[in-house]
């Protein structure tokens, strides 16, 4: 992936809201942050800048030609961004689906990073009808005209930088999707890091909303190296008319450095098929808990609550 053309900034490794727990209940909460979908539970995705590139090559747009778009979010405004490209208008984004009154809590920008806290979302459920709490904040491109924006007509390049001291905890994915929300849903691709039960990987996957479907193109193991700031995913289209779309990331230093080799590519897969447009949303999303199994938890939680109790008081 190329560099984006502003130093990335390095975040901060507190977590977000403040305090610390207590060590009781921080004990008491661990086992929350395991199953995922509570308040207590994961981390937020802290993006550190959005690049999107519109015409050109993959030679051009590593020199830092023909950017469209260049977000260092660091004007304080979650929702507004700069002016894209020569339109003279300047970028926006959507909360689809998301109350008003969430928004404080699960969307924040602040020193040149984007917050997207999950645990602030809705729930909602994938294709194959899988259920998860989360956000998406959609880059306001075209909305009402399918012509414009990121086309299917224009060679175009997506890179999302996050924050490597909040990476997805079990459960979470956080990244972005293309969907061809203009139509009939069978086009929506999901590039992001998830976090499994051993460590990292990047996931590519391919939703059909008509056919229930949810497809796994590709899911490798990454490892954080050492002196990584940001992890860079990327989503190219590099020809004109084309349908292919190809997945690329890759580790930055602070100094916009790659760290641990050269961009990794992987699998080509298919976009639009018969659409004109696509467009782009930043995506934080987590596992929630089955009830029974919320149920048990919440019984374990309050035995040891007990036990804590009685043994303060000397019982």
């Amino acid at each position: 992936m190329p560099s984006t053309p502003n130093p990335a900034l390095q975040a901060p490794t507190a977590n977000a809201g403040g305090r610390r727990p207590r060590p009781l209940a921080w004990a008491l909460l661990a086992p929350l942050a395991l199953l995922g979908g509570t308040a207590f539970a994961g981390n937020a995705m802290v993006a550190t800048s959005l690049t999107v590139y519109l015409g050109g090559s993959v030679a051009s747009w590593a020199v830092d030609n023909d950017i469209w778009l260049h977000d260092g979010f660091d004007d304080g405004l979650a929702l507004s961004g700069p002016a894209l490209g020569a339109t003279g208008l300047n970028a926006s984004y959507l909360a689809p689906g998301l109350p008003a009154a969430n928004l404080a809590a699960a969307v924040s920008e602040q020193a040149g990073q984007l917050w997207l806290d999950p645990a602030h979302g809705v729930d909602g459920a994938n294709a194959a009808g899988t259920v998860g709490r989360g956000l998406r904040l959609q880059l306001a491109t075209s909305n009402s005209d399918p012509a414009a924006g990121l086309t299917r007509a224009v060679p175009f390049g997506v890179a999302l930088e996050l924050s490597v001291d909040h990476m997805p905890l079990a459960g979470q994915t956080f990244g972005m999707r293309l969907s061809d929300t203009f139509s009939n849903g069978n086009d929506v691709l999901d590039f992001s890091v998830q976090g499994t039960a051993t460590g990292l990987e990047v996931l590519l996957r391919r939703q059909d909303f008509q056919a229930l479907t949810v497809t796994t193109l590709l899911a490798e193991p990454i490892v954080v190296p050492t002196g990584a700031d940001t992890l860079v995913l990327g989503l190219l289209h590099l020809g004109a008319d084309s349908d292919l779309v190809l997945p690329s990331w890759a580790f930055l230093d602070t100094a916009n450095q790659f760290v641990g080799g050269l961009p990794q590519y992987g699998t080509t897969t298919t976009l639009f098929n018969g659409e004109a447009g696509t467009l782009l949303s930043l995506r934080a999303v987590q596992a929630v808990p089955e009830p029974s199994a919320l149920a048990l938890l919440t019984g374990g939680l309050l035995g040891l609550a007990g036990l804590a109790r009685r043994r303060r008081r000397g019982g």
